[in-house]
């Protein structure tokens, strides 16, 4: 961020800072810390650049009339709003003030810095970067707009689960998954993000495993897709001539009619994945699917260590749903459920099932839970436990994982 026309332009305009939460440490460079510190003194009321000189010098940081003069006048810095751009500023500062104490953490262990973090966490999340007057008559136009437009915001899922949520899933949300581990939580993504693609038009989507490379994802939709049982495909030698022809076939289908990416295990950093999603996101165009939450590695915080997990996932869970929130697409996550569900006599998932962090609930818009039925081996179930937007309740699915296919109950 140039915090050089930054303050350019809060010296053509010093009384923003009546109206904005700005501290002079956010800012890097010494200099324009002295400067912005000089005009929040002062309360913006400098009518004019000798005023700012004398409570500089004051202050015990003299800059010279000339160099405000000349930073004043620097071109293009009208570009460079301070009160539309203090708020970035602000979550750059608190960002870096978080990686310090969590690298603080992972070499001391001293508990004390999990309040700090959870403070910063709490502050970052806080951060409103597109400030809102609140006055309806501020925003009549976007809502006209929004109301009679015939494009639907949201994007078809499945049918019974759209029935659910009002439509199907929205920009800006956040949607969990859980499940025990064997059940099928990849599987079913992957049934979701086809029948997205198939019920929805001009749609990209994303799916990121962290256990699985590129093919294996390949292998489990063209299984469902060309009815090709899915041992098969663990190793191309057991198929037919006629077999190999049909599943290259399909290769080329889902290279010409969809337009999604598959992404293996080398994108397993928070980082890199959120640089791949905002490179191919559309605004209300686009789904991405991350497989699971468990697995991706946050720079600078060793999940392994004493409460690292949970400040890992509260992490990504922030992150993923501001990211969704910016880009106006929704995210879906997957996550693994406690162990203990397994000793409970009802097995039913719940909310409190979440591994390791309440931010899994708290950051997301909804929460589904899938899990099978103890007598009748092909009955999935898949319960919405929360819902922001929709009903809760419900639903059954018919699994076949020959053919990686989930489809309706009968």
């Amino acid at each position: 961020m140039n915090e050089q026309m930054m303050v350019a332009n809060l010296l053509n305009d010093p009384r923003q800072v009546q109206f904005l939460e700005v501290k002079s440490e956010w800012f890097v460079s010494d200099v324009m810390k002295k400067i912005v510190q000089g005009v929040i003194d002062l309360k913006g009321d400098c009518q004019n650049m000798a005023d700012l000189v004398e409570q500089l010098t004051e202050n015990g940081s003299p800059i010279a009339l000339e160099e405000l003069e000349s930073l004043k006048n620097v071109r293009g810095q009208e570009k460079y709003s301070f009160s539309a751009m203090a708020p970035y500023l602000h979550k750059e500062y608190v960002q870096k003030q978080l990686n310090m104490y969590m690298a603080k953490y992972q070499t001391e262990g001293r508990k004390k810095y999990l309040d700090v973090i959870s403070s910063l966490t709490e502050e970052i999340k806080n951060i409103n970067t597109s400030k809102d007057d609140g006055l309806l008559s501020s925003s009549i136009g976007e809502f006209e707009e929004k109301l009679y437009s015939e494009k639907s915001r949201s994007l078809k899922t499945f049918e019974d689960v759209d029935m659910m949520t009002g439509g199907g899933f929205r920009p800006g949300q956040l949607i969990t998954i859980g499940a025990r581990s064997g059940v099928g939580k990849t599987l079913v993504s992957l049934n979701l993000m086809m029948d997205i693609l198939d019920r929805n038009k001009n749609i990209r989507a994303d799916f990121f495993s962290l256990e699985m490379n590129k093919f294996e994802l390949v292998d489990r939709i063209l299984s469902r897709k060309k009815g090709i049982n899915s041992l098969k495909l663990g190793d191309y030698t057991n198929l037919s001539s006629d077999e190999k022809a049909t599943v290259m076939q399909g290769y080329k289908e889902l290279m010409q009619e969809y337009d999604m990416a598959l992404f293996g295990e080398e994108y397993d950093t928070l980082g890199a994945i959120k640089r791949k999603i905002k490179e191919r996101a559309i605004p209300e165009r686009y789904i991405a699917f991350l497989d699971y939450v468990g697995l991706v590695h946050v720079e600078g915080v060793n999940a392994a260590g004493d409460g690292g997990e949970r400040i890992a996932i509260n992490l990504i869970t922030r992150e993923l749903k501001l990211l969704a929130s910016e880009l106006e697409i929704p995210i879906v996550i997957l996550a693994q459920l406690n162990r203990g569900l397994e000793y409970r006599q009802d097995k039913t998932p719940g909310l409190q099932d979440l591994k390791s962090s309440g931010s899994l609930e708290q950051d997301s818009s909804i929460v589904m839970f899938l899990s099978k039925d103890s007598e009748e081996e092909n009955l999935m179930y898949l319960d919405i436990a929360k819902n922001r937007s929709g009903r809760r309740g419900r639903l059954k699915y018919n699994i076949n994982y020959s053919f990686m296919d989930l489809g309706e109950y009968r």
